[in-house]
């Protein structure tokens, strides 16, 4: 058990894991949860880019908006699109559809936690899940904390940076509460997280003490499962502690097209409209302003009239759209999702150009997939220690079933199907035998329904 003997001064006086995280917290980690800050402003579209006083008032907005031709959210919701869990695979009565996971699963309503984990990831390149035990309901309890980035979050302690061996993990947060006076405390909350143990703290402004929810609650909290109950996912996981957004690589171009947009815009605003020049009189300094549709005229017997022609912007717009040309290249995105040509491909050119998105996220989902399967990992464990669950000690092996990573259009692959199938039944191909053709890929469900359908039996013969 931690020594939690906290001096008047506001010193920590205590060994030496706890003294680490508190330095942690106070400056140790500064950079690295700045930079997911900082990535979260760049999804955002909080870009800081400078803009003059005529900028903001030919584009109409206040001293306090960020402007920016976001691209970033692209890459990062494309991949997230392609990333959808089905179920698990794992011994019976545990994994497949019915089993303990898949009921975990569905009332956990993980279905849409799935996509706040993987967009986190993507985004950030690191986010965590806890898994605790709802003994109310008998069941695990998964919760989606996204990286620390700076004033709340969870974060993982390693042995070093080149061990992934969790040493403990760290929650910390901040809640505000009524005191006694019947005003409101801003209250710092801490939990850190070991193999045999939670201590949780808090800090009303004296320091940190420990924190109980009731006061005969034991502190620090046993934890028998002997596992830390926090999961690590990592996007871009090449073998270190931590990962890499899917957006680093990309902000140097964004700033890029940032920069050309509002070139193009100042161009746009000083020289886009065609001038109309005087020489050889004096235009009246009292003079109206001149609208569009106004007919003007001197006295002068020398004035001459002439035009200016407007500025080409052309050049500026096709450095934006080679900007965004590499930055397709370097995200392995089809062009197509950025519409440069304002063209929108057909479902086969499509397929075929997301190939390497595809593989992109079929690569890193193995990262991800591993980690989903350590969290059910964990469920089982707790289940086993609070609900009287069955013992996995024995080797069994849980996997993640993935959709699809391909985008596939569903009206043109049942027009597909149809097509091939009204060709067999033509042929005499019996309809059974036709539609558990592999290539198809009709469930068994699927065929079934369709073989008791007689609108199926009639539309194919027709």
């Amino acid at each position: 058990m931690l020594n939690v003997i906290f001096p008047h001064n506001g010193r920590l006086a205590a060994n030496p894991a706890t003294a680490a995280y508190m330095r942690w917290m106070a400056s140790d980690y500064a950079e690295q949860q700045e930079r997911y800050a900082s990535l979260r402003r760049w999804y955002n579209g909080e870009h800081n880019v400078p803009l003059t006083d005529r900028q903001r008032e030919y584009l109409a907005v206040d001293p306090l908006f960020e402007w920016s031709l976001n691209y970033l959210r692209l890459p990062v919701e494309l991949c997230v699109e392609r990333l959808s869990i089905e179920g698990f695979d794992g011994p019976e009565g545990i994994g497949g559809e019915g089993g303990l996971i898949d009921e975990w699963w569905t009332s956990g309503r993980m279905d849409a936690t799935q996509s706040q984990v993987h967009r986190a990831a993507i985004r950030d390149g690191d986010t965590y899940m806890l898994v605790e035990w709802d003994d109310a309901n008998g069941r695990p309890i998964f919760s989606h904390e996204p990286a620390h980035d700076g004033e709340e979050g969870m974060k993982v302690h390693y042995l070093s940076n080149l061990r992934r061996e969790m040493t403990m993990a760290s929650k910390a947060w901040s809640e505000s509460r009524f005191n006694e006076a019947g005003t409101v405390d801003t209250v710092q909350r801490l939990n850190l997280y070991l193999p045999d143990r939670v201590e949780k703290y808090e800090n009303v402004g004296q320091g940190w003490v420990p924190y109980r929810e009731n006061p005969s609650d034991p502190w620090p909290i046993p934890w028998p499962v002997g596992i830390i109950p926090v999961v690590h996912f990592r996007w871009r996981d090449d073998g270190g502690n931590w990962g890499e957004s899917e957006q680093e690589p990309l902000i140097p171009l964004q700033m890029a097209i940032n920069k050309a947009a509002l070139d193009e815009m100042e161009t746009a605003d000083k020289t886009g409209a065609q001038l109309l020049t005087l020489t050889g009189a004096t235009w009246p300094a009292d003079a109206p302003t001149v609208r569009a549709g106004d007919v003007l005229s001197v006295s002068e017997a020398a004035a001459s009239w002439g035009t200016v022609p407007p500025g080409d912007l052309s050049q500026l717009r096709e450095r934006i759209s080679d900007y965004i040309v590499r930055m397709a290249q370097i995200a392995h995105i089809p062009l197509q999702y950025f519409q440069v040509s304002g063209q929108i491909a057909s479902a086969e050119t499509q397929a075929a150009d997301d190939s390497q998105l595809v593989a992109k996220v079929a690569s890193e989902a193995v990262s991800l997939g591993n980690a989903w399967e350590d969290v059910m990992y964990i469920a089982l464990k707790l289940n086993q220690q609070y609900g009287n669950g069955r013992d996995l000690s024995r080797g069994e092996n849980i996997e993640t079933q993935w959709a699809d990573f391909e985008r596939v259009d569903a009206l043109a692959l049942e027009e597909r199907r149809a097509n091939i199938l009204q060709a067999l039944v033509a042929s005499d191909v019996d309809l059974a035998g036709a539609l558990a053709l592999p290539a198809l890929g009709y469930t068994e469900e699927e065929q079934q329904r369709m073989l008791q359908s007689d609108t199926v039996r009639e539309g194919l013969t027709q």
